[in-house]
């Protein structure tokens, strides 16, 4: 790898079109907790289980469904529906499609055979985190073509497929960004009191090269 000019990281914020794009895209990121609980909702809808349980998950959801329609709202905005009256409202409302959500559900849930044939609970898809997995997947690849598109110069291309390469090698992938960093002679470290002064040092030499 031949030696070239010092690169020094790209901190340019975000254009508003750029944040606008970002808040457009049609996956979200989820935590930990919210994958959690997303699959354990979703597994108990498609493939059912104890009827009380579905039960209360369907008219948790029937009340929230409720409280949300605008004919809910803006009464109780209005001041001519208190708050009690909104909750039986919303009460009755879940009560009624329960029933009506769990018949339907339960014409399409799969025979449970997984303790007869000694599978375990655990083994059944996820489909929350499957979809998520395949959002954020196409987004790599997305920002992956971009990259390779838009990246300025060998430097940053370089030091992504030292990455790769080191991540595919089984390495942590904190080591795998660790090493190139530490003994690449293309990048320096700073203190960050003097990120700045640096950056505009390295742009006064590039202009005066050019």
């Amino acid at each position: 790898m031949p030696k070239t000019a010092i690169a020094v990281a790209n901190t340019k914020k975000p254009t508003p079109a750029e944040r606008q794009a970002a808040v457009a895209r049609p996956h979200k990121n989820l935590t930990q907790t919210q994958e959690q609980v997303a699959d354990i909702a979703s597994d108990i809808l498609l493939n059912g289980g104890a009827r009380e349980d579905v039960e209360l998950v369907l008219e948790a959801l029937g009340r929230h469904n409720y409280r949300n329609m605008s004919f809910s709202r803006e009464p109780l905005e209005r001041g001519s529906l208190s708050a009690a009256q909104l909750d039986a409202r919303a009460t009755a409302y879940a009560t009624k499609v329960r029933e009506e959500w769990y018949r339907d559900l339960a014409k399409h849930w799969p025979e449970r055979k997984a303790e007869a044939e000694g599978v375990e609970r655990g083994s059944v898809a996820r489909p929350v985190t499957e979809m998520v997995s395949a959002n954020i997947r196409e987004s790599a690849r997305q920002q992956f073509d971009q990259f390779l598109t838009d990246a300025r110069g060998i430097e940053p291309v370089w030091l992504l497929n030292e990455i790769l390469e080191n991540f595919n090698a089984d390495l942590d992938m904190g080591e795998a960004i660790y090493s190139p960093m530490d003994r690449a002679e293309i990048y320096v470290r700073v203190p960050p009191e003097h990120k700045e002064r640096i950056e505009e040092f390295v742009t006064f030499l590039q202009k005066e090269t050019d």
